[in-house]
């Protein structure tokens, strides 16, 4: 049964992806909407021929206007907030039925969903708030990783059972689609504003190792795990990428010591001993 939802897609030359996103959410909400900020691709014309309402609207190297943009155009009570590049995992009905009778009942609620990130050497798992009522008062602010912020009251955070597949952090999707000089432009304007924030650096770091410019990942990586503690909802995926960057430079000590704060504090947390393997076979063909 699907939901008083409407799905919000913002998209700008997407359509590699957009029909399998839409395709993906369809059967759980009422609504799909696509705000398009100046593909010229077959982007849009993909989206309609799903049965999603296709909006346009002028890119201002902010993300976050296109969001709230996003939320006035929703006409569900419920706002989900999903990336051209990501799609909903099947069998999720009872996941979907579930949060939508919770934000129906109490409009400070904001969902947050499991989102499984496809990256070249894995995969690793992130929550993001990304559910909500429309009604709650809620806005997004930041130009890029944008956040959640309401002025009208206090909202609370749940977790919900939704997953997302994301395939936006592969290598081949960031310089493919030409986002990797977008996306550093935009994180290094918001790093400017607070050169200790941990999670831009961790953003930056990010987007240099799916480049393959390790030696820069390292230097945002390694001051986005000095800044950040486990309290991060990013700190495992924060713990990964670092390893990785770290081995793809063959610094091993400083490896090391990631890896055991890693296994330590995520016993089950299967890609870092994958990571682990790989060091030791790296060691021993050196």
């Amino acid at each position: 049964m699907k939901q008083p939802i409407s799905a919000c897609i913002m998209t700008k030359n997407e359509q590699d992806t957009i029909g399998n996103c839409v395709d993906s959410i369809r059967p759980y909400v009422e609504e799909i909407i696509v705000l398009d900020t100046g593909s010229e691709d077959a982007t849009a014309d993909i989206a309609l021929s799903k049965g999603a309402a296709v909006y346009r609207t002028v890119w201002q190297n902010d993300f976050s206007r296109v969001r709230n943009e996003l939320i006035q155009l929703a006409a569900k009570p419920i706002v989900f907030m999903i990336d051209a590049d990501e799609i909903a995992v099947p069998r999720q009905e009872k996941a979907f039925e579930k949060i939508g009778k919770q934000l129906l009942s109490d409009v400070s609620l904001v969902a947050k969903i499991n989102i499984l990130n496809e990256i070249d050497d894995g995969i690793s798992s992130a929550t993001i708030s990304r559910v909500f009522n429309k009604e709650s008062g809620l806005f997004f602010k930041g130009v890029v990783h944008e956040q959640i912020e309401c002025s009208t009251k206090e909202l609370k955070f749940i977790q919900s059972d939704i997953v997302l597949r994301h395939t936006g952090y592969l290598s081949s999707q960031i310089i493919g689609n030409n986002k990797y000089e977008r996306n550093l432009t935009l994180l290094f304007k918001e790093l400017e504003k607070n050169n200790k924030n941990s999670y831009i650096h961790f953003q930056i770091g990010r987007t240099y190792s799916a480049s393959g410019d390790y030696e820069k990942a390292v230097y945002h990586l390694s001051l986005a795990y000095k800044l950040s503690n486990t309290d991060h909802a990013y700190y495992s995926a924060l713990i990964q990428t670092y390893g990785w960057a770290l081995l793809r430079t063959n610094k091993f000590s400083e490896l090391f010591e990631v890896l055991q704060t890693g296994l330590q504090l995520y016993p089950d947390y299967t890609d870092l001993y994958f990571l682990y393997g790989c060091t030791l076979v790296q060691l021993k063909s050196d």
